[in-house]
């Protein structure tokens, strides 16, 4: 009968009040990022992201737009293309300023993490269960230190991009093929604080792991 292997846990807790360079004004609109220092390194032969939970509010996180809600998204930087990849098309546009094609941009290790929460204060526990590395040959080493960056699905429109009664132009259609929505875009200080007298937000990753024991 093969042994039942009881793997360790480990968890990542992220928030607004202690993220990378909070205490300035001048960085409110920098990337939410926080910086890790553990008390020891890491090398895994398999790492598995089980659960999360969070309370990062589409109200706080979404500036305009149409949607009521938002992706959520982080990026590791101890993980790699290898272990997680988000590719996505970046405009190619001409000296007129038409959309001539697209460039295929790859953003290695972003992790795409569901739904912002529908309410301010609302938390959200939810299951991930997303395997990010299985090699025991090629174990993946946790150095420190090492960072978290989150970051959102953009929506972008123009109210006044509006077809006509005598139809579609190549000026219209122009301008709507031009918009960046839809693309990852960092989420902010400023975002992920929230309101200055509220409790703040945090993200909180919970992970699975088997170390590599080998000298």
């Amino acid at each position: 009968m093969t042994p039942y292997i009881i793997m360790p846990i480990l968890q990542l807790n992220m928030r607004s009040q202690d993220i990378d360079g909070n205490n300035l004004v001048a960085n409110e609109l920098n990337t939410a990022k926080k910086t890790f220092r553990l008390n020891r390194n890491y090398k895994f032969k398999f790492l598995k992201m089980l659960h999360l939970y969070t309370n990062i509010s589409s109200e706080n996180i979404i500036d305009g737009g149409e949607t009521t809600n938002t992706i959520l998204f982080a990026r590791i930087s101890f993980l790699g293309e290898n272990n997680t990849v988000l590719y996505e098309s970046e405009h190619i546009l001409s000296a007129s300023g038409a959309v001539e094609g697209n460039n295929i941009i790859a953003n290695g290790g972003y992790l795409c993490l569901g739904k912002s929460v529908d309410s301010i204060n609302q938390i959200d526990f939810r299951d991930v269960y997303k395997t990010l590395h299985n090699n025991a040959k090629n174990p993946l080493v946790i150095n420190q230190p090492f960072t978290i960056e989150l970051f959102k699905l953009l929506d972008v429109s123009d109210d006044t991009n509006l077809t006509p009664a005598t139809g579609l132009t190549a000026s219209i259609l122009q301008t709507y093929n031009k918009q960046e929505s839809h693309r990852i875009v960092p989420i902010t200080q400023k975002d992920f604080r929230g309101t200055t007298n509220g409790v703040g937000q945090f993200i909180t990753f919970i992970f699975e792991y088997e170390e590599d024991d080998k000298k």
